[in-house]
């Protein structure tokens, strides 16, 4: 939220009305900005810092940047999305 908010993006609150609010994509078509969420229902998010790397904030060891295959296999991906245009 704080990020798109700098951007002048305004962002829904939880990672559910998030994951609504963007485009769906592919995995082959993510790139930098793009959200990656993770869980059944969606309930943690990452930025996509390029196609392969991810930046979110893990409970253990703060804000990281990790790879979306590790990501994948420790919190099951749930959806990658696009954020075009959000009121």
């Amino acid at each position: 939220m704080a990020v798109f908010g700098s951007l002048g993006v305004d962002m829904p609150r939880t990672a559910v009305e998030q994951f609504a609010a963007g485009r769906p994509i592919s995995r082959r078509s993510l790139r930098t900005g793009d959200l990656v969420f993770f869980g059944k229902p969606p309930n943690h998010v990452g930025i996509a810092i390029s196609g392969r790397e991810v930046v979110h904030a893990s409970i253990s060891r703060g804000v990281v940047v990790d790879s979306v295959e590790d990501l994948d296999r420790a919190l099951s991906v749930s959806g990658y999305r696009r954020v075009v245009r959000l009121k």
